[in-house]
């Protein structure tokens, strides 16, 4: 088996560990909105299980449904996390843009939400980076600021801001990668990216504390 077999296959073993660390300490987030995290854990398992092993072929529809999902419950924890106004307005203006430019691409571009709609993906991981830059800038205004390592939505915002950067490159050059050459150094970074970010996520239950979660 090779490297690039083992990362693949360790995907979903690593999701649903990353969620059942979740579980085991969500008694220290369980009263903030952090909590819904384990929700969009639950989610991504569900769905890439369901695409991994059930539906491994024409499952793009699968994966719209994944990153739609994603999408919108980040969304509602960053609107719930964050107390200025103008940051609340932000982030609902950048959802609402993503979802047009889905809406758009699945009627007429790809004319139909069954095949990947990787244009309004690539929108929506830039705007959810956005999103954890308005995050950390507002906590950044605040006290929360001297002890934002025991905050478990600082490291969900690190993990997330990790594997956002690395893979869009890969979001956006998804109609291309039939004609370019070395597509396992894309995957490579694919897999990798989300490993350090579910251990980021690992390192947020395990580290915060409960009188910062509120």
């Amino acid at each position: 088996m090779t490297i690039m077999e083992i990362l693949e296959k360790s995907i979903i073993p690593m999701e649903f560990f990353t969620l059942l660390i979740g579980v085991i300490f969500s008694r220290k987030f369980w009263n903030s909105p952090s909590k819904y995290i384990l929700a969009y854990l639950l989610i991504v398992f569900m769905l890439d299980s369901l695409a991994g092993i059930i539906f491994k072929s024409n499952n793009q529809w699968l994966y719209n449904l994944l990153s739609f999902s994603e999408l919108s419950i980040l969304t509602f924890i960053f609107y719930k996390s964050i107390a200025k106004l103008m940051h609340k307005r932000a982030i609902i203006v950048l959802y609402i843009l993503c979802f047009i430019a889905l809406m758009i691409e699945g009627v007429f571009i790809v004319h139909s939400f069954m095949g990947y709609l990787s244009y309004g993906f690539g929108l929506s991981s830039i705007s959810i980076a956005v999103m954890c830059f308005i995050y950390l800038n507002a906590i950044a205004r605040t006290e929360k600021i001297l002890n934002v390592s025991r905050i478990l939505l600082f490291w969900v915002v690190v993990g997330l801001l990790f594997y956002h950067l690395c893979v869009l490159p890969i979001t956006v050059m998804i109609h291309q990668l039939p004609d370019i050459g070395n597509t396992e150094n894309l995957l490579l970074i694919q897999y990798l990216s989300s490993i350090v970010m579910y251990v980021s996520f690992i390192i947020g239950f395990i580290w915060t504390q409960k009188e910062y979660n509120t």
